[in-house]
């Protein structure tokens, strides 16, 4: 008969206790770990607006926007962002009447200072004056998150009628364009009526200025005293794009989500081709954080603006049809003109600073009649006005 063992009886009783309460106790461990650094984390709901400033062409920008909360609220199971999209007319009205969200996307010029939002981290990206536009004495309040580029279209049509070279305008000269957009300007008649066709439109949203694009167009001109200017360029600044689906108009300067426009027009467009002519645009969307006494919300607002510099985020930005503000030479594959267009901007972009940008569009408009009828003094007038509010 073996002999009974009480220490080694005792180790087997301790040793099934200690399998039996273990997991709870370290569950119970961990679980209070968890609780407190939750303690520092913010719970809640966040409210981003997001004004729209200019058109896609394809998807919502709210839709992009609802695919990068979902993903920052997988990742923070407390946090909680409702989405509201709004007009920069009813913005302005809710803003006027005190209201503000803890988020908001704006485009450049909305705000004419950032009195409302809170510093955040420099932008670091490849394109210096991309990270200047959201800078204000010294500090960054935005953060560039998509933008869109020019684009020339012209009229095939009035191409062919007036014998144009339209090999030329795959990468047309400035000489090129003004001597185009001189024989395009004429009276047509029809029937009765006498219609006017315009050498040059642009199609302007909310605050953007797409004669202002021209100056940064063939930059091999540095004249800043001559003129070529003939005075025989008709040009229209409103309704550009009417006119060029109504067959009124040569060239047309506008956003690239005419491109999609074009091709889905109820009405039947002129067959046309487009080209990216310049290396400047003032469509380009900023991310802020409002000001908030809770130091815990003004951090996870910052986290989700910087969350939406993410690999998933960046490359679904193509859907919408805009440009994510880092470059990626993956995109745009099958789109010659959209990369050029892409390109030009990420790798060498001229964008003036996003809060500076209300206060000189009409003197911007000053000179841009001028600058569309190939006076280059005024082109020079409007890159030296540029380049003064380019930093602010």
């Amino acid at each position: 008969m073996k002999r009974f063992k009480p220490f080694a009886f005792l180790l087997f009783i301790l040793t099934i206790l200690f399998l039996l309460f273990a997991p709870h106790l370290i569950r119970t461990g961990l679980d209070k770990a968890k609780n407190a650094a939750q303690k520092d984390e913010f719970k809640g709901i966040l409210t981003l607006w997001h004004i729209s400033g200019w058109q896609t062409g394809k998807a919502s920008f709210s839709g992009y926007l609802k695919k990068c909360i979902q993903r920052f609220e997988n990742k923070n199971a407390y946090v909680f962002i409702e989405l509201t999209t709004l007009t920069p007319t009813k913005a302005s009205q809710k803003f006027e009447a005190g209201e503000k969200p803890d988020i908001v996307s704006f485009p450049t010029g909305f705000f004419a200072d950032p009195s409302l939002f809170l510093p955040l981290n420099s932008a670091d990206f490849e394109n210096p004056s991309l990270s200047q536009s959201c800078m204000y004495n010294g500090k960054a309040y935005a953060f560039p998150w998509l933008m869109n580029a020019y684009l020339l279209f012209y009229n095939q049509e009035l191409f062919f009628d007036k014998e144009i070279n339209e090999a030329a305008f795959e990468k047309p000269t400035f000489d090129e364009l003004l001597g185009a957009a001189e024989i395009l300007s004429f009276t047509r008649t029809e029937g009765k009526k006498q219609k006017q066709i315009y050498g040059m439109a642009v199609q302007a949203e909310y605050i953007c200025a797409p004669y202002t694009a021209l100056a940064y167009f063939d930059e091999t001109k540095t004249q800043t005293t001559a003129t070529n200017s003939t005075g025989k360029i008709t040009v229209q600044y409103e309704n550009g794009l009417e006119l060029f689906i109504n067959k009124q108009a040569g060239f047309l300067i506008s956003s690239s989500a005419t491109l999609d426009i074009l091709k889905n027009s109820r009405q039947t467009p002129p067959a046309f081709g487009a080209c990216a002519f310049s290396r400047y645009t003032d469509m380009v969307q900023y991310m802020a954080a409002c000001k908030t006494d809770d130091p815990k919300k003004a951090n996870c607002c910052k986290d989700f603006i910087y969350s939406l510099n993410n690999e998933k985020n960046i490359y679904s930005i193509e859907e919408t049809g805009a440009f994510p503000a880092i470059f990626i030479d993956e995109l745009f594959p099958d789109d010659p003109v959209l990369k050029d267009a892409y390109r030009k901007l990420a790798k060498d972009g001229v964008f003036p600073n996003a809060f500076a940008f209300a206060k000189i569009k009409n003197d911007l408009k000053m000179h841009a009649k001028g600058a569309m009828s190939g006076d280059f003094k005024s082109i020079d007038n409007i890159r030296s006005l540029l380049s003064k509010k380019l930093y602010s």
